[in-house]
């Protein structure tokens, strides 16, 4: 598919050299077509790569570079390929128009999201110190503060005395009973907020010295699933006295999990609602490198039925379709930018109505899948992995088990299960894919 554009090819500098002409676009995805004549004022020419069209395309239609392909009488239009030479004709044979069809990967991010398994994270209600919820609260989320000194039996130590994590504004829970045992929503759970990575969540590393027993199944696990929930996030279920029930994160599914979390294609964002969710300070900051590397840099969560409303508390006319909730992206840093290159990927990923797809009972489709992060943390490695300040060997006989309780992600791939988090820090992000 697409590639990532050259410096010269995202910049101002559009070729002007060739055959003035305009070219035809047929989106064999959903049968519409348009015609690209120009793109900031540059009139498209002969000389213009399929790099060059691709950013037209992205303004038109909001379909990521990475996922488009470009095809002429049966041949891929390579990126630095011009429309001349896709053509094979000579320039002064050129016709005024060309058509050129487009194909959409749809498999993967940012044209598809998902599908997660939801995980348990073995937090305890005493763990989180929260606010006494008041309705305010309810409606425009809370913090939590967590002692790290409850990290240390799973593994964990973090460069800090206490933790701070951000949560979304809470809704009720709707599913039924089986639904809940397949998402590993607690049975006494009344409400669910989404709980972003805390703002120190660099800081939290795997310490092999602070675990009694590495042996132990549910001790690794647990360390995977509590490294992921503090630097990807996941899901606080509240009681009916407003604590704290339950805590799960996301992760990906093993091959013939069919996940928990399923989401509709992407629909494209209204700069109209990025100014109210901004206001509220909700969008944060990605931390997942697999979708940083393709140009996404910000999100939230939106909750289910959410209604954008003014500061007068009017309703906007339009408003996004999330009826079971969903995830905003926006792919600029700057989250009130007016530029149209950049907000023409802004999108959001409806939540499905959710299925209770129970787990796999084996033991390989068990295993927590985590995400690798922006900085390149590869603390909750495979086994045989060497964990920061411990030798090789030192965790024991069966520290290389082959079949390892967690796997962490390929750090070099971006398949079509790399799921965005972030966090509310603002340390400056790499540029997209190059």
């Amino acid at each position: 598919m697409g590639g990532a554009l050259s410096a010269e090819a995202d910049g101002d500098a559009l070729p002007s050299t060739g055959k003035a002409l305009s070219v035809k676009i047929q989106c064999s995805h959903d049968g519409s077509s348009f015609d690209v004549t120009e793109l900031r004022g540059f009139a498209v020419t002969s000389d213009w790569t399929a790099l060059h069209l691709y950013q037209a395309i992205e303004l038109e239609t909001g379909i990521h570079r990475q996922c488009q392909k470009l095809m002429f009488a049966g041949r891929q239009m390579e990126d630095d390929c011009t429309i001349l030479s896709i053509t094979r004709a000579k320039i002064e044979q050129l016709p005024e128009r060309i058509s050129l069809f487009l194909l959409v990967d749809k498999d993967s991010f940012p044209q598809k999201l998902g599908p997660f398994r939801p995980v348990r994270v073995p937090f305890e209600p005493r763990d989180f110190e929260i606010p006494k919820l008041t309705e305010q609260l309810r409606m425009q989320g809370f913090y939590w503060q967590m002692k790290t000194g409850v990290l240390e039996g799973y593994g964990l130590c973090a460069k800090a005395v206490c933790l701070t994590g951000q949560v979304s504004p809470a809704s009720p829970v709707t599913q039924d009973a089986e639904q809940r045992e397949a998402a590993d929503i607690p049975a006494d759970a009344t409400e669910f907020a989404f709980s972003y990575p805390v703002a120190d969540w660099e800081r939290v590393e795997t310490d092999a010295y602070a675990m009694g027993n590495w042996q132990t199944m549910n001790m690794l696990e647990g360390a995977a699933s509590m490294k992921s929930f503090l630097s990807v996030g996941g899901y606080i279920y509240l009681g009916a006295e407003g604590q704290v029930v339950g805590v799960t994160t996301l992760g990906r599914p093993q091959e013939g999990d069919p996940g928990g979390m399923h989401f509709r294609n992407p629909e494209r964002w209204n700069y109209e609602w990025t100014e109210i969710l901004f206001q509220q300070g909700r969008f944060q900051n990605i931390t997942i490198r697999s979708c940083v590397d393709l140009g996404a840099k910000m999100f939230c969560w939106l909750r289910p039925n959410e209604q954008l409303k003014l500061d007068d508390g009017t309703a906007l006319d339009m408003q996004p379709e999330i009826p079971y909730g969903g995830f905003v992206y926006l792919f600029h840093e700057e989250v009130l930018s007016m530029d149209k290159q950049k907000l023409c990927l802004d999108r959001y990923f409806p939540l499905m109505h959710q299925q209770a797809v129970a787990k796999p009972t084996d033991h390989k489709g068990n295993i927590f899948r985590p995400f690798s992060l922006v900085d390149g943390d590869t603390s909750l490695l495979p086994g045989g992995a060497v964990v920061k300040g411990v030798p090789a060997g030192a965790l024991g006989a069966d520290s290389t088990d082959p079949q390892p309780l967690y796997e962490a992600e390929n750090e070099d791939a971006c398949s079509d299960d790399d799921f965005v988090m972030s966090t509310p820090g603002n340390s400056p992000l790499p540029d997209p894919k190059g």
